[in-house]
C-alpha cells in the first residue's frame, strides 16, 4: 500500500466501493440474462426449461457467493473464514 500510496496510485475507499458496486450489479445482469439469451438464441428444442431451469440454479449458487464479497473487506476476514471451516 506504501508503494502504491507514493506512486499516487490509491484511490478514495468511497470510489473503490462505488465502482466495485457498479461492477457486481452489471454482473449480475450479466448472469441472470444467460437463460433466456440462450433460450431465444438455441430455441426450445436445443435449450429445454429443464436445462433453463438448471442453468438458473447454478447462476444462482456463484451470484450467492458473490453476496459474501463484503465480509472479505473486513480486516479480520481470514480468521473468521477458518472458525466457519473448523
Amino acid at each position: 500500500m506504501n508503494l502504491a500510496f507514493e506512486r499516487d496510485q490509491l484511490i478514495e475507499r468511497a470510489l473503490a466501493i462505488k465502482q466495485l458496486s457498479y461492477l457486481v450489479i452489471s454482473m449480475r445482469q450479466k448472469l441472470l440474462a444467460i437463460p433466456a439469451k440462450l433460450y431465444l438464441r438455441l430455441g426450445s428444442e436445443r435449450f429445454p426449461r429443464e436445462t433453463a431451469q438448471e442453468c438458473e440454479r447454478f447462476i444462482h449458487e456463484v451470484l450467492d457467493e458473490l453476496a459474501k464479497l463484503p465480509e472479505c473487506v473486513e480486516t479480520d476476514w481470514v480468521e473468521k473464514l477458518e472458525e466457519k471451516e473448523v
